[in-house]
């Protein structure tokens, strides 16, 4: 069973040898002032000079009262300097952390699942300074509006991390050392699950494939190919025909660094999508497995060797491996570490409106703008993930003035028709991320100042974000049927029509930028949205959940009509992102919220059942699919309700049923309670309650066999089977 360590290193302090079954004793008057008056300096010291100890506490359960333990445990005051270390932890929807009116805090996980996540938060709270770093909240246990204010500002975004992930399910624990990149406590699987999961996709990474190198040269055409025509009009970081130049005089793919690293972000894609006639073999997710963590060793055993020496080809390559979850975080960040210096090392620079004023800007340098650009991209998602503490490009991503004065990706000679729409696409959506950052950074401005989100403030939001809309390029504009269609379409242009552009690719481009718009403005509008425990809602918050529901299941229309006429361009990352925001809201004790939810995960289980990957079986749509016919098929007894007058009036229904129940059951009850209460101390700390002993003869033991109470005639009848036999 998963346990939590407390201890010094979070601000928890232990006197005693046998923290593990602590003596109790009755809690002094208050009269007596001088052991209450113990100074924070005192107990540190007494504290070092005695044995300092641990408490484990279960995550399965609340945290047992502290009070109690007031023998071997010394209670933080309010000016201990390990207090706000603790209150950093504020409730979230993984753990909720109440403070007790003595000081005590105590510390409930809602799922085994998150305990990973709370012991990292712990260990990063452990390395920072809380007496500088610590915001202030003195006022903390005397108004409530100051928790609500930090609870909300502490709210997580379980969903930050898939920013631009084809596949956001990592498919193996690591492919390095680290074990610790594994994503599957996000799906609500419990232990025994994910290790059973998890051994599943080591035995397919295990799989010898015999024909793996004989196809390994297609898999790779096929790679670089469907790579520039579905990906392109979306990032055309290097343009379609400067890339076929550059394929056409390579010697030998199969150890280039950069043709490995479209390989291994974009196999899977292939695979499902455009399987080359070669691989005659089943729809298996066995076979992505493998081939994806081949070349993914390859691509890593080829960075290594030329990892000193700087190289446009291996900036690329190292973004490409940041995009998948191939790698850990921590190797992402090592990677992108790699890739800025190796940017630095060749003066890879953004341009400046300077640049455009001086004279007229060549291919080459626009093309390492889009190049500095794409390394924005990935330090935006590391940094916003948490894998980098800051931004390591300069300007960094936070210094938001030094960034309004840079061009952005524009089109250049090279570019082919849809690539022109893809870079005016692309930088416009960076754009939109630079005002998220602004925005954000606004609201925590403003709640750390102690006030509260305004309507005023959603208005300006909301208006900010429309401006951006309306300035969306005219050519992109264009594609809602006033200009003329062509010949030409996604995924096939040839040379006769290279100077055309289709309908589609402009459609496509138009419904890309419009899922952005949905994308960012929902995870926005989360900081205006309360915690799922909050007992009282008030108009903002509601319209601001209501508000990011419609758009997200208008983000889910939008991908849904892509996949009418562009069915390879699924992207089940920026899905999961926009599912988890909809089952986040389920949670809500709210009818109306929670119905509108729902229907938003019925479109998205629309989407996903018409996706090729369910053919495939690929972890992330399947665990998708489950999740979301668990949320819509659920009881009503297991629906959260956080509404203060729902659980009022749930109090008052079982008020009213228990005259009804017959006095012998809520007697017999009391009985259960009173002989699990006398049960010995050593069974309760080993878990073994509800477990049947055995002796040494196979019989049970009556102590301890306590079968469970039900309503059916012949559970009352217990047979045992006579082992004698068998012992001849």
């Amino acid at each position: 069973m998963a346990q939590i360590i407390l201890g010094p290193h979070n601000g928890v302090r232990i006197n005693g040898t046998r923290p593990r079954r602590p003596k109790t004793r009755r809690i002094k008057p208050p009269n007596d002032s001088q052991e209450q008056s113990f100074s924070p300096e005192q107990a540190i010291q007494s504290s070092s000079s005695s044995s300092e100890s641990s408490v484990v506490v279960s995550p399965s359960s609340p945290s047992p009262p502290l009070p109690e333990w007031t023998q071997d445990v010394q209670l933080l005051q309010p000016s201990s300097p390990y207090l706000p270390q603790i209150l950093n932890l504020i409730n979230t929807n993984q753990w909720h952390v109440e403070i007790q009116p003595d000081n005590t805090i105590s510390i409930n996980l809602d799922s085994v699942h998150d305990l990973r996540d709370f012991l990292q938060t712990l260990g990063e709270l452990a390395f920072q300074s809380t007496l500088d770093s610590s915001p202030d909240l003195s006022n903390h246990d005397n108004t409530s509006r100051g928790s609500a204010i930090v609870r909300r500002r502490r709210v997580l975004h379980p969903y930050i991390k898939y920013h631009s992930e084809l596949y956001a399910e990592t498919i193996w624990p690591s492919i390095t050392c680290s074990s610790s990149s594994g994503t599957n406590s996000d799906n609500g699987m419990d232990e025994d699950q994910q290790q059973q999961q998890q051994q599943q996709q080591q035995n397919n990474i295990r799989i010898e494939w015999p024909t793996f190198y004989s196809t390994l040269s297609t898999i790779i055409d096929d790679c670089i190919h469907y790579f520039v025509e579905c990906m392109n009009h979306y990032y055309p970081v290097r343009p379609r025909r400067v890339i076929h130049a550059w394929y056409n005089n390579l010697e030998n793919p199969q150890e280039d660094v950069f043709a490995l690293a479209i390989g291994t972000f974009w196999c899977r894609h292939l695979l499902i999508h455009h399987r080359p006639a070669s691989i005659t073999q089943e729809q298996d997710s066995k076979i992505l497995d493998m081939i994806q963590h081949r070349l993914a060793h390859m691509t890593r055993d080829a960075l290594g060797d030329y990892f000193d020496e700087p190289n446009i080809d291996r900036i690329f390559a190292l973004c490409l491996c940041n995009m998948t979850t191939v790698f850990s975080m921590e190797q992402k960040a090592t990677f992108h570490t790699l890739a800025v210096r190796m940017a630095t090392a060749l003066d890879i620079r953004p341009r400046t409106r300077d640049d455009d004023d001086d004279g007229g800007v060549g291919d080459t340098i626009e093309l390492e703008n889009r190049l500095w650009w794409y390394l924005f991209q990935i330090d935006h998602f590391l940094h916003e993930s948490g894998a980098i503490a800051k931004s390591m490009l300069s300007p960094n991503s936070d210094d938001l003035d030094a960034l309004s004065r840079l061009v952005r990706p524009t089109p250049c000679s090279l570019d082919e028709p849809d690539e022109v729409a893809g870079a005016l696409e692309w930088g416009h959506v960076l754009e939109l991320w630079i005002i998220r950052r602004r925005i954000v950074r606004e609201i925590e401005t403003t709640l750390d100042r102690g006030e509260l989100l305004t309507e005023h403030m959603y208005d300006n939001v909301k208006a900010t974000l429309y401006d951006w809309k309306a300035r969306i390029p005219e050519l992109i504009k264009s594609a809602d049927g006033t200009s003329p269609s062509t010949l030409s379409c996604h995924g096939n242009n040839n040379n006769n029509n290279s100077g055309s552009l289709s309908m589609a690719a402009l459609e496509e481009s138009r419904l890309a930028a419009s899922m952005e718009f949905c994308t960012n403005t929902c995870l926005i509008l989360h900081h205006f949205c309360p915690h799922q425990d909050a007992a009282i809602i008030s108009p903002l918050e509601r319209q601001a959940i209501l508000d990011m529901i419609e758009y997200s299941t208008e983000m889910l229309r939008l991908r849904r009509a892509v996949l009418s006429f562009a069915p390879c361009q699924t992207w089940p990352g920026d899905l999961k992102r926009s599912i988890e925001i909809l089952m986040y809201c389920t949670e809500y004790g709210d009818d109306l919220i929670t119905g509108r939810a729902k229907h938003g995960l019925n479109h998205a289980r629309h989407v996903l059942r018409k996706m090729a990957e369910v053919k495939w079986k690929d972890p992330i749509c399947m665990v998708l699919i489950n999740d979301i016919e668990h949320v819509l098929y659920a009881s009503p007894s297991h629906v959260s309700n956080n509404n203060v007058m729902h659980e009022q009036q749930q109090q008052q229904q079982q008020q009213q049923q228990q005259p009804q129940q017959p006095p012998r059951t809520t007697q017999r009850a009391a009985e259960e309670d009173e002989s699990i209460r006398r049960r010995s101390i050593k069974m309760a700390n080993n878990m073994y309650t509800g477990v049947m002993m055995f002796d040494r003869e196979l019989q049970p033991r009556a102590q301890y066999y306590r079968p469970a109470n039900t309503s059916d005639p012949l559970d009352s009848v217990t047979v045992f089977e006579d082992v004698s036999r068998y012992m001849n």
